[in-house]
């Protein structure tokens, strides 16, 4: 049975989630034991473990073996001694994120994403208690985040070229950034080689986070604070104090701009041939069909209808309330696309495109550094594609809907569409002269 969570809970006591179930594993000094229990007896489970952890320790300091400390959920229930809830102030961070790690984390739309934000929250406040985050410490860290002194955001003129690495393979050549600096703009890759090869790099130069980044840091935070105050029936009591908090009223950094990168038919070639073949038809049915990641992924052949040319997108059946961007709905195929899966020889059943989301985006990522277009991610795929939906084949708003789920033409104009303006203008200067308006005062 696969696991996809593990975590340490308290000392000694470490959880293992494994498809739907939640195992409690206690270690203490070689001795070992652990009991299965479901979501909703995580807390009662938690009781467990604690009492087998004191069992343990009472055999380690007397010498006495313990034996198997049977779980039985009324005896449990009859016997715990219910405590005095904390005073909200004396509530630790590493408890907040924890609740949410354990309890929360699983029903995410981006688990990985999100239990990352995590680690990096519990390393700045876990050992501070929410009396001590108070404002100043959280004016403090917004400002040191947001100029990238507690992890530096992307060099904005990152990669200029591939002899880069090279320049850095001998290890006796200088790491002043000022006498090379090229190196100031090398990829992560690039630099892993460089280390990989014995070479020596400069030191980092610091860029800004993007306001996004700290908007989600700050998001997160109000939510494990929610979950925690929820779970621990703080809330009839504690609600006000808890609205009160500068971290739940402070206003969020201004939103960053939105994302207007257009793929041109030249960049799109270059990437394609540093792409390894067989990834080469989903990166090319990603810019025809213009879906997201997860809805490519999701999609299988018998729901390929070839007559109608529809391919069905269906919403996830287990998803046990975890968020999806993947719902149900009929999407059109252009030509293009169509034959790209015929080109695949259709199948009766099956997944269409095979692929693990993180490493098709990690294949995309190494294309375009090798072909020197650090600024394309796999997701401007999906602008271009919906956009070229109303530049090259005339769609308006309402049909493009259907291509890209949206349930409101406001997200994806803001978000998608970016129509170029010399396509625009080389559209009205093809209009014939006897059919254009005209205009007084105008030369003829």
């Amino acid at each position: 049975m696969s696991k996809s969570l593990s975590h340490t809970v308290e000392k000694n006591i470490y959880l293992e989630e494994r498809n739907g179930s939640f195992r409690y594993n206690v270690i203490v000094s070689g001795r070992k034991d652990s009991a299965t229990f479901s979501k909703e007896e995580l807390s009662k489970g938690l009781l467990w473990a604690q009492r087998r952890r004191m069992a343990f320790l009472e055999e380690k300091a007397t010498g006495q073996p313990v034996g198997p400390l049977k779980f039985v959920h009324q005896a449990l229930a009859a016997s715990a001694t219910v405590a005095a809830p904390p005073r909200p102030q004396d509530i630790k961070m590493n408890d907040v994120f924890d609740n949410f790690l354990l309890h929360k984390l699983q029903d995410s739309a981006s688990v990985a994403t999100e239990r990352s934000r995590l680690k990096k929250l519990q390393g700045w406040f876990g050992g501070l208690t929410l009396g001590q985050f108070d404002y100043n410490c959280i004016e403090e860290w917004k400002r040191m985040r947001l100029k990238g002194e507690l992890g530096s955001g992307r060099n904005p003129n990152r990669g200029p070229d591939a002899e880069v690495e090279n320049d850095y393979a001998d290890s006796s050549m200088s790491s002043n950034v000022d006498s090379n600096p090229k190196a100031a703009m090398m990829t992560k890759h690039q630099k892993y080689r460089v280390k990989k090869n014995g070479g020596v790099l400069p030191p980092e130069k610091i860029f800004p986070v993007s306001t996004q980044t700290v908007r989600h840091e700050i998001v997160l935070i109000r939510r494990c604070l929610k979950a925690y105050f929820d779970a621990h029936s703080l809330v009839f009591e504690h609600l006000a104090w808890l609205l009160a908090h500068w971290i739940m009223r402070m206003p969020l950094p201004d939103k960053a701009n939105a994302r207007t990168r257009r793929i041109s038919d030249d960049e799109f070639r270059i990437i394609l041939c540093e792409l390894p073949e067989k990834s080469r038809a989903v990166v090319v049915f990603a810019m025809l069909s213009g879906l997201r990641r997860s809805e490519i992924l999701s999609l299988s052949w018998q729901d390929f209808n070839v007559p109608k040319g529809v391919i069905s997108l269906r919403a996830p059946a287990y998803s046990n309330g975890k968020k999806t961007k993947v719902h149900g709905r009929d999407v059109p195929l252009l030509p293009g696309a169509i034959a790209i899966l015929q080109k695949m020889r259709p199948q009766k059943r099956g997944k269409i495109f095979d692929w693990c989301p993180s490493g098709l985006t990690q294949l995309w990522r190494r294309a375009a550094d090798r072909a020197g277009l650090y600024d394309v991610r796999l997701h401007d795929t999906r602008r271009e594609g919906l956009s070229r939906l109303v530049e090259q084949w005339g769609l308006g708003l309402e049909n493009v809907l259907q291509f890209s789920g949206h349930s409101d033409i406001a997200t994806l104009q803001k978000h998608y569409i970016q129509l170029r303006p010399e396509i625009l203008a080389s559209t009205l200067a093809a209009v014939p002269k006897e059919n254009q308006p005209t205009m007084p005062g105008v030369l003829e």
